[in-house]
């Protein structure tokens, strides 16, 4: 890994505002996702997400009639959408390279998170803590189909000797999105270790990516 700079040089932020975001919902919806990363979703008031977006309280009353409304739209819009980008809609099969698979999430973790900076707190305030309101909303989108596919594989591929055999199959995805979403989610924290100014997403990706081969595959990079 080479030689690391700066962990969250860029405070996540929301969203800028494009063309084709710059309705006053999507604005809404970008507000919300930033201040519920920020300062969570019980300290995030509709009248905060308005202020945040530049707008007035009305106008957020207009477009989600309450906060559970809007939490819905986030999850479902916002959420939702850093899923699709994250985890492949590909099937394995019994000619998967899981290395490569693998590999390649990462990445694709790696250039969403670039895109949506508000993620890894978000993740760690409202998806992994005990109690966190958005954890049963990501449950309803993740491909469980896919998971328990990519499991049975790598558990044949153990039985036939080609994986480590001490690696629990089941905790593959979890793993490898938990070591690279966490040091970015606590990267302030980080930031104050001995020897450590920062990690950029793509830096923290090939780390992530040398873990996971290392551990899973029990092989060195060619």
């Amino acid at each position: 890994m080479k030689k690391t700079q700066n962990i969250n040089s860029k405070k996540p932020g929301r969203p800028k505002a494009t063309p084709q975001t710059a309705a006053p919902r999507e604005e809404l919806l970008n507000a919300a996702a930033y201040l519920f990363s920020k300062n969570g979703m019980a300290a995030t008031s509709l009248a905060k997400v308005a202020a945040e977006a530049g707008l007035t309280s009305a106008m957020i009353h207009y477009y989600f009639k309450n906060k559970e409304q809007l939490i819905e739209a986030v999850a479902e819009e916002r959420l939702a959408c850093f899923l699709r980008l994250v985890l492949s809609d590909e099937k394995p099969d019994g000619n998967t390279d899981l290395e490569v698979f693998f590999d390649a999430l990462l990445h694709r973790l790696s250039r969403a998170c670039v895109t949506h900076p508000w993620i890894p707190q978000l993740w760690l305030r409202e998806i992994i803590t005990e109690g966190g309101g958005l954890r049963s909303h990501l449950l309803k989108h993740l491909p469980l189909d896919l998971f328990r596919e990519v499991s049975a594989l790598y558990r044949q591929r153990q039985a036939d000797g080609q994986y480590p055999e001490d690696i629990e199959p089941a905790l593959l995805f979890l793993t490898t999105i938990s070591s690279f979403m966490l040091p970015l989610a606590i990267g302030d924290m980080i930031k104050q270790l001995p020897g450590i100014e920062c990690v950029e997403p793509e830096q923290l990706a090939e780390h992530a990516s040398a873990v996971v081969r290392h551990g899973f595959f029990g092989r060195t990079k060619d």
